[in-house]
């Protein structure tokens, strides 16, 4: 009965450490590890030259002075220079050293505006005028660069047929410059010469043609009349001799 009873405690015991063993939670696994590998730094990209600044000074006819483009319209402006930004300046005109421009003035193409000048508010300069040094326009001037009543002036016309007019205004005619454009008028003129486009005087008895009207002829030695004469400047197409003052003008129109 002794051996019996130690059987079964072997028995009994054998079957607590299977049920163990079973109960025994499985540990979880390692996660493994992953080499991260580095990429190589791209390529520097070639260095690139930066533009060349434009120059910060410009010659106004007494050397060089600190300077720059006006932002309405590029006109270069002395830095000295007070002139409103709704003021619009030509690419193609300057405003001189310490010169004062007033609000809702109006600058014509290629018009130079000298030192130390005073142009009052809402002036109208027109193209091509020039103002000296220390010179002074009043408020709600005209300004044209035509010459006065009293002088002779010389003008350029293109014909049809690109003929070039060469014009004499006669001292007592009425003149005028639009204040929008270099182009001219005047109640009258007399023609000195016509030539081509290229400056050859044509022979004599040849006649021009007006581009305008088709009909109204141009003979040299002769006056050349409208039909009335316009001298509102603020209109630049009217009644009038029509004309320019540089022939690269006529030329080009």
């Amino acid at each position: 009965m002794t051996i019996k009873k130690s059987a079964a405690k072997k028995s009994t015991a054998k079957k607590k450490s299977t049920t163990a063993k079973k109960t025994v939670a499985k540990k979880p696994r390692a996660a493994s590890r992953k080499t991260t590998v580095a990429e190589p730094p791209a390529p520097a990209s070639p260095a690139v030259s930066a533009p060349t600044p434009e120059p910060t000074t410009h010659d106004f006819g007494w050397g060089p002075v600190p300077a720059h483009r006006h932002p309405n319209g590029g006109g270069w402006v002395a830095d000295t220079a007070r002139v409103p930004d709704t003021v619009r300046v030509p690419a193609d005109s300057s405003i001189g050293d310490g010169t004062s421009i007033g609000y809702g003035t109006s600058i014509g193409a290629r018009t130079s505006i000298g030192a130390r000048t005073s142009i009052g508010e809402k002036a109208r300069l027109a193209a091509y005028f020039s103002l000296p040094y220390r010179g002074k326009v009043e408020a709600e001037a005209c300004c044209s660069m035509v010459l006065p009543m009293g002088e002779i002036a010389i003008g350029w016309k293109k014909l049809c047929g690109d003929i070039i007019a060469k014009l004499e205004i006669p001292a007592d005619a009425q003149r005028l410059q639009a204040l929008v454009s270099a182009k001219c008028r005047s109640e009258y003129a007399r023609v000195i010469a016509l030539e081509t486009i290229d400056g050859e005087t044509l022979p004599a008895g040849k006649v021009g043609i007006s581009k305008h009207d088709r009909r109204t002829e141009y003979k040299v030695g002769e006056i050349v009349r409208p039909d009335s004469f316009d001298s509102d400047p603020a209109v630049e197409c009217s009644h009038g001799i029509h004309w320019f003052v540089h022939r690269e003008d006529a030329e080009a129109y």
